[in-house]
């Protein structure tokens, strides 16, 4: 099983398609007992995804594999605040240790300071409080300037069927020899990708022909939007971990369903476009 829970939604009003707002204690319970059952082994959150780290700690994830994630760096923070903000972490999520910590963005790993950031991660690795440290990135091209100065063990990147730029890099046997565990997020484009043409927010409309070309290659196929969204990644050797921020138990039904429907479909990146105001939502004015 691939598939893993983002935590964005417990803790934050999240995603560009998300009419209910942050998750109640109540429907979070459900959605982890849910993926439990499913086979969902996986629950990935964030010091910046709100209170999210106290909602977990009042749920049971003992048999969870937990990834947090560093607030983003400023360039005059102290190495041994890392250590402090970790370890506020662990009491936050009511957690011993966890499965794997990371920056929060690439940029903390490519400042002045990046050495010293990292020698403080390592110390929390070697000390056993996490297997695996790691970097969150948004431009691929980061990735290879880290790799190429630091130890990394676990990375996160977006990979959809519009945004294919991490797939060169981990499908690369340079790469793979690293045993980088990769886990990738915004298969859905936080929801875009599953809305009609009709309904996408106006600023879109630019690109309107290529959702058209997207609506017409799921005809073509026999599939949902949401089965060939998840597929795409599911079948991709490479990728470990799928990382999916839901913002109800029914979503998570839905998407589970679809993992396990989805067809292996060559997209031969047909639907590849390099667009950065359409691929990052870190560009999206709304």
């Amino acid at each position: 099983m691939k598939l893993g829970i983002g935590t964005a939604q417990f803790g934050l009003n999240y995603g560009i398609k998300n009419n209910l707002g942050k998750l109640d204690l109540k429907e979070s319970k459900r959605i982890i007992k849910y993926a439990k059952k499913m086979g969902i082994d996986t629950i990935d959150t964030a010091v910046a995804y709100g209170n999210a780290h106290e909602v977990l700690s009042q749920i049971d994830t003992n048999d969870f594999k937990i990834i947090s994630k560093l607030p983003h760096l400023k360039k005059k923070i102290q190495a041994n605040s890392i250590t402090q903000t970790f370890h506020d972490s662990l009491h936050n999520l009511n957690c011993e240790k966890i499965y794997a910590f990371m920056f929060h963005a690439s940029e903390d790993l490519l400042s002045q300071n990046s050495s010293s950031f990292y020698k403080e991660m390592k110390i929390i690795k070697d000390e056993g409080f996490v297997n695996k440290i790691g970097v969150s990135i948004y431009n691929p091209n980061d990735l290879k300037m880290i790799l190429n100065h630091f130890d990394i063990d676990i990375i996160q990147a977006p990979l959809n069927v519009f945004d294919t730029r991490i797939l060169d890099m981990i499908n690369s046997t340079n790469f793979r020899n690293k045993n980088i565990e990769v886990h990738v997020r915004s298969v859905f484009l936080q929801g875009l990708l599953l809305m009609d043409v009709e309904d996408i927010p106006e600023i879109f409309i630019k690109w309107k022909s290529h959702f058209k070309k997207w609506d017409k290659f799921n005809i073509k196929n026999d599939q949902s939007k949401i089965e060939s969204a998840i597929g795409f990644a599911k079948n991709i050797n490479s990728v470990d971990k799928i990382i999916v921020g839901v913002d109800s138990l029914s979503q998570l039904k839905q998407i589970n369903s679809a993992y396990h429907s989805s067809q292996v479909i060559n997209c031969d990146r047909s639907l590849s476009i390099d667009d950065l105001n359409l691929i990052n939502p870190t560009n999206w004015n709304i």
